[in-house]
């Protein structure tokens, strides 16, 4: 139970942060211009690249995500620091 409470939370944890990159990224795009995004979008298409290259094989079928769990990870991604400021000062 420890263990699916755990990758609930990771999941949703993941997910919440990718909503507040994603939202962070629109925000610079919007504000620097076109040329912004195409910087992005060829960083973009060599890290696809990247992860096409993996070797990666089939895993097992899972339970899914306790849904409690996952819903206490997506509020903390969401409020995870995600460089957008920095995080010590100095």
């Amino acid at each position: 139970m420890k263990r699916r409470a755990r990758s609930g939370f990771l999941r949703g944890f993941a997910a919440g942060a990718m909503s507040r990159i994603a939202e962070s990224r629109r925000a610079v795009i919007d504000e620097s211009g076109a040329g912004t995004e195409l910087v992005l979008v060829s960083r973009r298409s060599r890290v696809d690249a990247a992860v096409d290259a993996l070797a990666t094989k089939s895993a097992r079928a899972r339970r899914g995500a306790d849904a409690t769990s996952f819903a206490f990870g997506h509020r903390s991604g969401l409020n995870a620091r995600t460089g957008g400021q920095a995080a010590v000062a100095g």
